[in-house]
């Protein structure tokens, strides 16, 4: 895995194959340990930047954090609309949603579709 920032001694890696986008983008996140199965789905403009402040806030309890899925969007509107669209899936298939975006998939779960422009398979 690739390094994409550091903070207070935590880490921040990107998962083999993904880039990281120039623009608005929709992104999954694995937080702390891979036993865990804690995600977050999010947008943002800036993906490094974004990273960095999500390794700061407390609120994840100081968890390492690894990209699994980063894909460029055509303008803030579409990011947003592809984040709804995931968030509604993800809760319609009944997984248990924390706050701020957050979920808990459970272990037999290996994979989610999503569609950006077509459907790509994000392995968990």
């Amino acid at each position: 895995m690739e390094l994409l920032t550091k903070r207070k001694g935590l880490k921040c890696e990107l998962r083999e194959g993904i880039k990281i986008p120039k623009d608005y983008c929709f992104y999954i996140l694995q937080l702390g340990d891979p036993a865990e199965r804690y995600y977050k789905i999010g947008m943002t403009d800036n993906l490094t930047r974004r990273m960095y402040e999500h390794l700061g806030n407390k609120s994840y309890d100081n968890r390492e954090i690894t990209v699994l899925f980063a894909k460029p969007c055509a303008s803030k509107y579409a990011a947003e609309r592809i984040e709804d669209n995931v968030r509604e899936y993800l809760k319609e298939l009944g997984f248990e949603y924390k706050r701020n975006d957050r979920f808990i998939i459970p272990e037999e779960v290996d994979k989610i579709i999503v569609k950006v422009k077509k459907e790509w398979v994000v392995n968990l």
